[in-house]
């Protein structure tokens, strides 16, 4: 009698313990429901409503900042950077093999490279912090080679070698980048993620865009040196802009 007491008492026991874990379970799974239709309103029509209502998104301001800033000087960079070995008597196949063949493999591998650092870490801004350092040392090695303040006019081969390199980090950076929009724009009620990242996206592109344009008219205004003397901030400056990505 005692022994079935006991295993009744156990069998209670049991059950109670399961029933706060399906209580748990089922609770999660209304909260995660909850969070993709926690908002009920409609989304603004107009289109300075819908840019209203994405900026008034959590952590979204702070990321466009990073965002318009991230590609200006390393575009303004690889941009112009084939002109100057034209200047410097290099063939217009040897300028597109290295620009137009070889640095877009090395984008295309730091691409792979950056996915497969995004997926191994934990914190993707703190590593796109570290990429963003990092790609401050070919931008400088470059703006030195071509204001010779270092090398020979005739030695641009740390100069190329800092190009394809920024090519690679560019890759990785770029991934990066596009992993933490994405998360982002996984946090907004659902049937807004689209109009999210797709704000994100547009962004992203102009602020390539404004500055790939914008940098042929500031060299002839202030010459190549300082323009590249430029860029090197910009690519530097950032770096600061990191900390605005939450």
């Amino acid at each position: 009698g005692n022994s079935t007491g006991g295993g009744d008492g156990v069998e209670g026991l049991r059950r109670r313990k399961r029933d706060p874990e399906s209580l748990k379970t089922g609770t999660a799974k209304e909260t995660k429901e909850d969070d993709n239709v926690e908002s009920t309103e409609p989304l603004p029509e107009s289109f300075f409503g819908k840019v209203k209502w994405v900026l008034s998104v959590e952590g979204t301001m702070g990321l466009l900042v990073f965002l318009v800033f991230y590609k200006s000087g390393e575009y303004g960079i690889l941009t112009t950077y084939p002109s100057f070995l034209l200047d410097r008597g290099y063939s217009y196949f040897t300028v597109g093999f290295l620009n137009g063949v070889l640095a877009q493999v090395l984008s295309l591998f730091g691409s792979l490279l950056g996915g497969y650092m995004s997926h191994q870490t934990r914190d993707n801004t703190k590593l796109l912090l570290k990429m963003c350092f990092v790609r401050v040392l070919p931008a400088v090695l470059i703006f030195l080679t071509n204001t010779r303040l270092v090398w020979e006019p005739s030695n641009v081969y740390v100069g190329v070698s800092s190009m394809l390199f920024l090519n690679l980090i560019s890759g990785m950076i770029t991934t990066v980048v596009f992993t933490i929009m994405m998360r982002r724009s996984q946090r907004v009620a659902k049937g807004y993620k689209t109009t999210h990242f797709s704000f994100l996206c547009t962004v992203e592109v102009l602020g390539k865009l404004v500055f790939s344009i914008l940098v042929g008219p500031c060299i002839d205004l202030i010459g190549k040196p300082a323009t590249y003397f430029l860029m090197t901030a910009f690519t530097a400056f950032s770096v600061a802009t990191v900390k605005y990505v939450e």
